[in-house]
Formats: C-alpha cells, structure tokens, sequence
C-alpha cells in the first residue's frame, strides 16, 4: 500500500528554496518543517540534480532517455505491425482467414463442431503442443 505523501511538491519546492537561500540556517529549516536533517538533505540533493539535468537543454526539447524511449516505442509499434500482417498472411495461406465485413462475419473462420477446431485441430496443425497450457 503507497502511503500518503507528507508534503506536496510546491512545499517540497519551498523547502529547498529556503534551504538554499541561507536565510535560515539548516537545523531552522528542519524545525519551521517538521523534518528529519537527512530528509531535508534528500529533498535538496534531489532538486539539485533535478536542476542539473533541465541546465542546458532547450526549453521543450525532451532530453536524450525521453527520445530513446520514443524511438523504442515506435520500434515496438512497427514489430507489432509486422506480426499482425504476419499472422493474417498465415490465417489466409491456411484457410482460417476471411476478409473483415465480408458474408463470413468478423473475419475469422470458424469450425464446426468435432471437426478440427480445439486443441485436437491446432494438434493436427503441429500449432499446440499437450500439456502447453493452452
């Protein structure tokens, strides 16, 4: 179970731009808060680093993880495409694919039952495999 945050990210803001201000010294800072001297150091390295990563970078330009990430989705995309038209290709080439709004319905073709549909079917097929759990 997550628990509740204690601060909200605007207070945690607060907290460290009063820690980096020097207005108030450390220990000042923990009491006005409620908090622990290593949390408060947490909060301010966090920022930091934060910081440190957005300096230099162009406003709106995401930086290179974002982009790294974007180009694997995309990967991941164009491979799930590719299966799809993979698999379609099989159905049609075995008979089990008719074409989506046609006569047939929703274009998979169905089979009677105890004709070669089921495990017994995709067994004659070599597609399943006994006690692969499907």
């Amino acid at each position: 179970m997550a628990r509740e945050a204690k601060f909200t990210d605007e207070q945690k803001l607060e907290i460290v731009l009063e820690l980096l201000s020097g207005k108030l010294s450390h220990a000042e800072v923990c009491r006005k808060y409620g908090i622990s001297s290593t949390y408060a150091y947490k909060l301010k390295d966090r920022a930091l680093e934060i910081l440190r990563a957005g300096v230099g970078r162009p406003a709106g330009k995401p930086d290179a993880q974002v982009e790294k990430l974007a180009r694997r989705v995309a990967d991941l995309e164009q491979l799930a495409g590719d299966q799809a038209l993979l698999i379609r290709a099989f159905k049609k080439k075995r008979g089990l694919w008719s074409a989506p709004g046609s006569a047939r319905g929703n274009g998979v073709k169905r089979s009677a039952p105890g004709s070669s549909g089921g495990r017994a079917g995709l067994d004659r097929r070599g597609l399943g495999q006994a006690g692969d759990g499907a």
